[in-house]
């Protein structure tokens, strides 16, 4: 029995020599077993290896394996039972469920328990716990020893709660692969074929616990093992050996193996030391000779040569750094000395930038193997088989059905799903019960599309998954069963391979790989569910969570298409072979090295205690940082030829990216190196793709304008004509929209224009906001809820109904109500307006019903303060609700003949309108209510940001004139009255509280400068009216306004009023809001707008019309 290490840096030589000692061996030994014992996921390349370099070509008594196949190897041999082994989803499923079953008892993670990538890192610490040997007892034993207080204590009652939990649930029918080896260990001794067997180990940078116990079996049978170990052969002692030293995992192996191998009298021979001045990687490449040598060495020389094979780039994001590799891959290969299976690449964030390199690679022509599992969490298909479990977790909630539906697997088209959301928001559509009832006709209002049918096809999608879930005393086999049926309804299967074939004829083979593999993947996964957790029975929900935690764990391995690719890696995962040139990206601080990882279920500081207590586990962030540096080394001294370093300023989310410390490193090597910069547009485009990119970079670039032309030229010969007219239209192209001709306009709005005050300040706010709402139609979705807009309609609603009650049932006198009979009134017509306006939603949940006690305390609050400021004047409401249109008014003034020969009128309704007949003047109180506060500036007014509280002074006017020919009518005032329900300072009395209650909802805006009309609205002229009396006169005069001003306004308003409908039969529909500091912010318009000061060309207006002015002046002064 003998053991011998082979020992050299890396490129020296070492698998070399271990292949050239087992093809030697076996070929001595004939009737003797030869194993390379290797990674699992290197064994076919090593097998290729081993037959490659064979002189017969092929390999009878040697054979390539990891751990795991011999472990299966040997159970054939010894027929030892061996139970099933659970893949990660396994684990995955049943942890979750073992932390549901325990939450209550976790001292600790019980609140992690349902976070997202809790599971992850709970399957992790037990895979940990099975890979280094930790028993129950031992974390038992340790616990004795800590204060039960303690967190690490609490920490590990937890962990063998889990633990106890998840090995009940394999029981004895599964273990996990972290096992194999443990089971392997009692019975080795007996396999023979281990007895006539040599082992070579090699390409391992360490080894777990488990694996150095079956190495120590190991010893006892087989007759020679040799072990490869990177290491420097000229510091090969094993005393004192430091974490931070570079070599110090495979110090660490090599000092416990020694140590096996004395305590089994195993004869240590001499080591083999593979020194680098023999022939090896590096002979002819000086410079990346002196990169091994010295990289993470102290001291470290300086090279001081010119560099020629080492190249330091930087590039400004993801993306360009991944052109940057595509480039240089084009060049080396197209130079004739390379194959792409000479290049390598390892991304130091490979599962950021997968799709990156995917798609770009691709638009190349680069074939290219990714060396990553695909996870299916983002396929249709499984994101599938989790809407449809969630329709009956979520009882068919808005959410679940649309998620549904929007994956994309039902067969109902997408326009159809849009009108169908439109339908469930309105209507409030939730519950299966509800999903059962047919959609009335009257909501059949789509051209080309029945909302009935698609209720009736979706539906059926869910007969036989709706037998199984709703099952009395449902178990998980009874859900499974339903998926397998509701996979076979909509021919998953049929539609996965149409995919697949669809995949492999655009020639996108590792694509159609994955989906080659997805229905197999689910079917398996049923499986595994219904044997684990078949029998039992469960909630919908926690079955939705254990089958999420399935698929998103569910990987897809693939094989390399085609032997000459470049392989695509990451520095710790990935083993590279044979390769000339590399390139190292992503060499940024906190990818390379990581950050460290946060969360873990052990701290750095536990895991220390731990190994003072004769438990080892992985190592901490501390030691792995420490580990990383071994890998980074390896993975950089991998190429024979050149090596390539790259890294970016800008991270996705536009964050400045610093260097790594990798960098600095290398830079501190050579004197003569530097970092090149790399900008896609000062290279010739090589690809049909970076030509479009290089022809649209360059668009305004007159320095490169030939070259420029040239390629669009050469791009249009190969008919891309409508991709650099798009191009072109899209630099030159400035958001902003060109008037729409006359006979647009006519057909947009008719030959006679109807319009609300209310739609004409949305065209002074914006001219694009209008033309989207009126012209196009662009409503935002009716949803089923109480929105502002809603409640104004409840509120006017309610005054509507209380005023013409006390006008027509009480002689219109509001001295006769008394405070019971108005709050009833007010009741009961609050209780009509909200069930006419919002039918049952107020009675829905706890919340609504809520809102509906708010609106009662604003409408009780309201009336009661419109009654006695009617009480404190000498008016009586006369128009409640009025309705009117300006061509029924005779001579009205808002009638216009529009330049273009169109006409317009004035449409409405008038909240209130009050009057007084004094002296043989009628004096009007104009009342507007307002769901929120509003101020009234005078020259927002004039410069007709504001219409509507005058247009309808003037309304009114004519209205009241109509009446009263023998009269003369004035304005008394013009007010905005704001639905509210202050909150006032508690520490008052009863009486000062309803004063400064009433103070606070006193109206706003204009009243006549007379101190005796003033009187007709409020006689104390404190209460009622936006002024105050003081001994020297009337106080807050800029809210006065004389009889001419009032006029004036009137009639400004009245002359802006057509201006703007000029504006509109121009066809102006510029997207020039007016300037405000939220002008786009609430508008619904805006994502289709797409308003940008900066690169949209757009600007704001600061005022309604072109040339900035009103009809004419209103002097506001005082009398």
């Amino acid at each position: 029995m003998s053991v011998q290490f082979v020992f050299g840096v890396s490129g020296s030589g070492k698998s070399e020599e271990i292949y050239r000692r087992i093809i030697e061996a076996s070929m001595e030994h004939p009737d003797r077993n030869y194993y390379l014992v290797v990674p699992e996921q290197y064994t076919m390349e090593a097998q290729r290896d081993l037959v490659a370099r064979h002189p017969n070509g092929g390999i009878l008594n040697i054979d390539a394996i990891g751990f795991n196949r011999m472990c299966y190897r040997i159970f054939d041999e010894l027929n030892e039972p061996v139970e099933s082994v659970l893949m990660d989803f396994g684990k995955s499923m049943l942890i979750k469920k073992v932390l549901d079953n325990h939450r209550d008892e976790l001292m600790v993670y019980g609140r992690c328990a349902g976070k997202i990538g809790f599971v992850d890192e709970m399957k992790s610490m037990m895979s940990e716990l099975f890979q280094y040997g930790i028993t129950r007892d031992q974390v038992a034993q340790v616990m004795e020893g800590l204060d039960p207080e303690s967190v690490l204590y609490k920490k590990l009652a937890d962990l063998l709660c889990v633990y106890d939990g998840f090995t009940e649930e394999t029981g004895r029918a599964y273990i996990v692969a972290e096992q194999l080896i443990e089971k392997l260990i009692p019975v080795v001794s007996g396999s023979r074929i281990m007895r006539n067997s040599t082992l070579y180990f090699d390409g391992f940078t360490g080894f777990t616990p488990v694996q150095m116990k079956l190495i120590g079996e190991l010893m006892g049978i087989c007759p020679d093992m040799t072990f490869s170990f990177t290491m420097d052969p000229d510091d090969i002692s094993l005393a004192a050996i430091k974490p931070y030293e570079l070599f110090y995992l495979s110090k660490q192996s090599v000092k416990d193996i020694t140590h096996m191998a004395m305590e089994a009298a195993c004869e240590i021979l001499p080591p083999v030391l593979m020194r680098t001045d023999s022939a090896n990687r590096f002979s002819d490449n000086p410079e990346l000779a002196h990169l091994e040598s010295q990289i993470f060495r102290f001291p470290y020389k300086k090279y001081k040569k010119s560099l020629h094979n080492i190249e330091m780039w930087a590039s400004s994001d993801l993306n360009n750094e991944i052109r940057f590799v595509a480039d240089k891959i084009s060049e080396l290969v197209k130079s004739g000395r390379y194959r792409y299976r000479d290049i390598a690449v390892v991304a130091g964030d490979l599962e950021t930038a997968v799709h990156g390199y995917s798609k770009i690679m691709e638009e190349y022509g680069i074939p290219v193997y990714i060396d990553t599992n695909t996870v299916l969490g983002a396929n249709p298909f499984t994101e599938t088989i989790r809407s449809v479990i969630s329709l009956y977790s979520e009882n068919f909630s808005y959410d679940s059905v649309m998620r549904y539906l929007k994956a994309g697997m039902t067969g109902i088209d997408n326009n159809s799903i849009e009108y169908l959301e439109n339908y469930i928001i309105k209507r409030n559509v939730r519950g299966y019960a509800a999903w059962n009832r047919e959609i009335p006709e009257k909501y059949e209002k789509y051209p080309f599309v029945s909302l009935e049918g698609c209720r009736q096809e979706f539906m059926a999608t869910l007969v036989d998954i709706t037998n199984c879930f709703k099952k009395r005393n449902a178990t998980v086999k009874d859900y499974v069963d339903g998926l397998r049926a509701f996979v076979k309804y909509i021919h998953m299967e049929d539609k996965l391979e149409l995919r697949c074939k669809e995949l492999t004829g655009s020639g996108r083979l590792s694509e159609a790989e994955v989906y080659g593999q997805v229905y197999e993947k689910l079917e398996n996964l049923f499986d595994k569910i219904d044997e684990l957790i078949g029998t039992e029975k469960m909630k919908i929900k926690e079955f939705y969570d254990i089958v999420d935690v399935g698929l998103s764990e569910l990987e897809i391995g693939t094989v390399p298409p085609t032997t000459d690719r470049v392989v695509i890696g990451d520095i710790t995962r990935s083993r590279l072979n044979h390769i000339k040139v590399l390139f190292l990206t992503g060499a940024n601080e906190g990818i390379i090295p990581k950050a460290a990882k946060k969360g873990r279920i052990l701290s750095d500081t536990d895991r220390e205690t731990l190994e003072a207590k004769s438990i080892k586990l992985a190592p901490s962030e501390k030691i792995n940082a420490f580990v990383e540096q071994f890998y980074i080394y390896l993975a950089i001294t991998k190429p024979s030829d050149r090596f390539y370093l790259s890294y970016r300023k800008v991270s996705e989310s536009l964050k400045a990216m610093k260097p790594s410390y990798l960098i600095t490193r290398i830079t501190n090597l050579f004197e003569d190196i530097k970092i090149n910069e790399y900008d896609p547009m000062e290279r010739r485009p090589g690809n049909i793709g970076a030509a479009l990119r290089y022809v649209t970079g360059n668009i305004w670039n007159r320095d490169k304008q030939v070259l420029n032309n040239t390629y669009a030229r050469i791009l249009r010969e190969q008919g891309f004509d409508t991709y650099i007219n798009a191009m072109l239209k899209g630099a030159r192209y400035v958001n902003t929209e060109k008037p729409l001709s006359n006979e647009t306009v006519k057909l947009l709005y008719g030959e006679q224009l109807k319009q609300s005050v209310s739609r004409l300040e949305t065209f002074a706010e914006c001219n694009f906001k209008y033309f989207l709402r009126y012209g196009l139609g662009l409503n935002e979705r009716d949803t089923y809820e109480v929105d502002s807009r809603n409640v104004g309609t409840i509120l006017h609603s309610v005054m509507e109904k209380v005023f013409y009650n006390v006008k027509d049932h009480h002689n219109n006198d509001w001295n006769t109500i008394d405070d019971e009979l108005r709050d009833d009134l007010v009741k009961k017509a609050l209780a009509e307006a909200a069930e006419s306006v919002s039918g049952s939603f107020f009675r829905d949940v706890a919340r609504n019903e809520y809102m509906y006690h708010m609106l009662e305390r604003i409408s009780l609050r309201t009336m009661k303060v419109l009654q006695r400021q009617i009480k404190l004047g000498s008016m009586k409401p006369v128009m409640i609700e009025e309705t009117f249109n300006s061509e029924r008014i005779k001579d009205s003034g808002y009638n216009y003949i529009l330049e273009n020969g169109m006409k317009m009128s004035l449409t409405g309704k008038i909240d209130r309108a009050d009057m007084v007949l004094e002296d043989g003047i009628v004096y009007v109180k104009l009342v507007d209510y307002k769901s929120s506060s509003m101020d009234v500036k005078f020259d927002e007014i004039i410069q007709a940001r504001k219409l509507q509280l005058i247009a309808y002074s003037g309304i009114v006017r004519e209205l009241v004139r109509a009446n009263y020919r023998d009269h003369d009518v004035d304005m008394a005032g013009i007010l905005y009255y704001a639905f509210d329900d202050p909150i006032i300072d508690g520490s008052l009395d009863d009486e000062d509280h309803e004063e400064a209650a009433m103070n606070s909802l006193k109206m706003k805006g204009f009243v006549h400068s007379s101190t005796d009309v003033i009187k007709l609205l409020d006689r104390t002229m404190t209460t009622a009216v936006p002024v105050s009396l003081k001994t020297d006169g009337i106080k807050n005069t800029e809210s006065t306004l004389t009889r001419e001003q009032i006029d004036n306004l009137i009639e400004t308003t009245r002359e802006n009023i057509g201006a703007i409908g000029n504006m509109m039969v121009r066809g102006d529909i510029s997207n020039s809001p007016l300037n405000k500091s939220n002008a786009c912010d609430y508008c619904p318009g805006r994502n289709v707008c797409r308003f940008d000061v900066k690169y949209g060309g757009n600007s704001v207006k600061y005022s309604v019309f072109e040339e900035g002015g009103a009809a004419h002046e209103v002097d506001k002064g005082t009398e």
